[in-house]
């Protein structure tokens, strides 16, 4: 599940105020472009985050084992899983050798996190939800990936971790690993964010997740290499609150980006790959995969990860 946040936490839903419902309702009943010019220019990035924060590629054990940490810890106080061994929540998809953890970094600490998962013969996890749905983006015959265990720790909600983690994943999803479709499954609420201004599109109606104490999802569908001339002629010169005069939306998701976005250099004539996990490292983590414990041992789409360490 995906989106800054999938629930409120059980007892901790905040009560909407009559002059924020009113704003919403004439949000939702704006034209579209509209709507979607209105909602990247309160798109909110603390000056800060820009200035401060490292948006990368975890590499190592510390920054995978605190990208789980900070996954288990959001999905707990949301309360979608009940706290775990070690406080680690770590998916097996995510230790898939074409899988990439992104993670942002405030002052040397990981405070934000997300997975991009890429097609293989194990498929995706949203499948387990949406597998017809999948199929069909799949059957298009392109390279296919999905986006998840998305999570930011609850300090940093409301400074835009989020919005330039998505920008990250953009840039790695392009202009690095050649992806064309991107699926994700977000909580209904933040259905307009990724439709409106990340310009997803609806391909499956919501339904409960299981695993994750039955919170609604909505399966949604980017073609990136149609929305790149899209968003060019949409977010020219459209700059979120807090960017620089030089940094408007379409040059932060596809063009030359911010320096607070660290990517490797392309790879030439070939693709750049995720980075690689030592095998002890790898091991360490299939061992506290979300169905195993401790000391079992990693079995299905665990020992088929570890095959492409």
């Amino acid at each position: 599940m995906n989106g800054a946040a999938v629930t409120s936490p059980r007892g901790c839903r905040p009560r909407s105020t009559a002059p924020d419902r009113a704003a919403s309702l004439a949000l939702r009943l704006a034209p579209p472009p509209a709507r979607r010019r209105l909602l990247v220019k309160h798109a909110h990035v603390d000056p800060g985050v820009l200035e401060h924060v490292v948006f990368k590629l975890a590499e190592t054990r510390p920054e995978r084992d605190a990208a789980f940490r900070v996954l288990h810890d959001a999905y707990v106080n949301q309360g979608l899983i009940e706290p775990r061994p070690g406080r680690l929540y770590v998916p097996p998809f995510s230790l898939l050798p074409d899988s990439t953890i992104l993670v942002a970094v405030v002052e040397g600490a990981v405070r934000g996190t997300l997975t991009l998962v890429e097609d293989s013969a194990l498929g995706l996890p949203m499948e387990a939800l949406y597998r017809e749905e999948v199929e069909r983006v799949r059957h298009r015959g392109r390279r296919l990936a999905e986006v998840s265990a998305t999570a930011v720790s609850g300090g940093e909600k409301g400074r835009g971790l989020a919005l330039m983690l998505y920008a990250l994943l953009f840039r790695w999803s392009y202009l690095h690993r050649d992806i064309d479709d991107l699926l994700v499954a977000v909580h209904p609420r933040t259905e307009p964010l990724f439709c409106d201004v990340l310009l997803f599109e609806r391909v499956g109606s919501p339904r409960a997740h299981l695993a994750l104490a039955r919170a609604p999802a909505v399966a949604l569908h980017l073609d990136l290499p149609a929305t790149v001339p899209v968003a060019l002629k949409r977010y020219r010169g459209l700059r979120p609150h807090g960017f620089p005069a030089t940094l408007d939306f379409h040059r932060l998701l596809f063009g030359d980006g911010h320096p607070c976005l660290q990517l490797p250099e392309p790879g030439g004539e070939g693709r750049s790959g995720p980075p690689r996990w030592d095998a002890a490292d790898w091991s360490y983590f299939a061992r506290r995969t979300w169905h195993a414990g401790p000391a079992e041992e990693p079995t299905g789409v665990d020992r088929a990860a570890g095959a492409g360490s």
